[in-house]
């Protein structure tokens, strides 16, 4: 045993039959009381520290997606500002000029405006891929205007999508034509 729990054990009877002062108590009570309002200005100030990084980790998200989308915007207006030659724009306007065309036949062809509606989508499907596809080489393009390869791309997806209109057209006139009764689920291209 320790030389304090020694002591303790010979002097038990003057532990146990003296209750502290009041005055012990008041004061016992007092420090509570000031230990109480130290830790609810504590979790107070604690709060507020929590509700500002929360409120900067907001702020700065917010100008980040900000920041992302307006970079996003820029490439993609710099997509549709691209300057081609004379003779390679001459090109792409006569394969959009085509493919209009030909969605304006879909129209005159179809049955009723479910079916047109039906054709105009499954072709809208086919020609989503192309566009992608045609987005890409019109990014690289702008990075190397010279390129041969790049410009051959550029018209060949051009021209792919114009294939795709006059196949659905094609179908469409053999239908309409009376060879065939069209299904817009089996139509191939």
């Amino acid at each position: 045993m320790s030389r304090l729990e020694d002591k303790i054990k010979k002097n038990v009877d003057h532990f146990n039959n003296n209750e502290p002062s009041a005055e012990h108590l008041s004061h016992f009570v007092d420090r509570l009381e000031k230990q109480n309002t130290g830790r609810r200005i504590n979790l107070w100030q604690t709060s507020l520290k929590i509700a500002a990084a929360a409120l900067v980790l907001i702020t700065a998200s917010y100008f980040v997606f900000h920041f992302v989308n307006k970079q996003n915007i820029q490439s993609e207006n710099q997509v549709t500002m691209i300057k081609y030659a004379d003779e390679l724009d001459e090109v792409l306007q006569y394969y959009d000029a085509a493919s209009s065309i030909k969605v304006e036949e879909i129209e005159q062809y179809a049955l009723n405006p479910e079916q047109a509606k039906k054709m105009r989508e499954k072709a809208g499907r086919q020609l989503e891929n192309l566009d992608a596809k045609l987005a890409e080489i019109e990014k690289e393009y702008m990075k190397n205007p010279g390129n041969e390869n790049l410009r051959a791309a550029l018209v060949n997806t051009k021209r792919k999508k114009s294939e795709v209109m006059n196949q659905i057209v094609t179908q469409m006139e053999i239908a309409h034509s009376g060879l065939y009764s069209i299904n817009t689920e089996t139509i191939q291209f």
